[in-house]
């Protein structure tokens, strides 16, 4: 059986990731909606990890085909390091998806709302 190996910046990431988003949730969605923010931060954890399992799983499959040595497998003769590329291809076009993201996002009617009123309120 395989073991999906967890480096201590992968724990440090998620960590920070978690505190962001959870941040994130309990600031942009109204008050009465705090406990659907919990929910849905649970669940994008538990899809995330869902897909890293699948994705080891794909990436073992394709790469020991036709007898090959796999790039994840259990001996010291993996190739790790081509497997932590694929990684860092991902995360590069994540990257490119949260700046995209990042752009189109605006300032919520609270916030538009409030700044009209300070404004005001400063004349």
């Amino acid at each position: 059986m395989k073991r999906h190996i967890t480096s201590s910046f992968q724990i440090s990431a998620e960590t920070f990731n978690a505190i962001g988003q959870s941040e994130f949730y309990y600031t942009e969605f109204p008050r009465s909606m705090s406990s659907i923010a919990a929910a849905l931060f649970s669940l994008g954890s538990a899809i995330g990890n869902l897909l890293a399992s699948l994705l080891f799983s794909i990436v073992d499959d394709i790469t020991s085909k036709e007898g090959k040595q796999s790039w994840v497998s259990d001996n010291i003769k993996g190739h790790y390091d081509k497997y932590y590329w694929v990684l860092a291809i991902m995360g590069a076009v994540n990257m490119v998806y949260y700046l995209v993201c990042n752009w189109a996002y605006g300032p919520t009617i609270e916030d538009v709302a409030g700044n009209r009123v300070h404004q005001e309120e400063e004349k």
